[in-house]
């Protein structure tokens, strides 16, 4: 399996209202967190990128606006309360 299946597999067990960071995600499975990002920037519909933030429950800066408020939406229908960070009661460690 490679890197790439295999953070996509992760993610896709993080469940519903919880994230993690991107950080999480990559020491989860010995990779780096840029390695994270870029599985996730091309995943197939079934994987709830979403759900990984930046580390402290951050939206991700580089989203554009489009793709932020797709996730914040997508947060709150899991019960996630977002403004600019997801409190830490929300957030699933490795």
């Amino acid at each position: 399996m490679s890197d790439f299946d295999s953070i996509l597999d992760y993610v896709r067990k993080i469940p519903p209202g919880k994230t993690m960071s991107y950080g999480d995600v990559a020491k989860a499975l010995d990779t780096s967190a840029l390695a994270v990002g870029v599985a996730l920037k091309t995943c197939p519909l079934d994987t709830p990128w979403w759900r990984v933030t930046k580390g402290g429950g951050l939206l991700h800066p580089d989203l554009d606006m489009d793709l932020r408020c797709t996730q914040v939406v997508l947060l709150q229908r899991e019960g996630v309360p977002v403004t600019m960070r997801v409190p830490q009661k929300w957030r699933r460690k490795p």
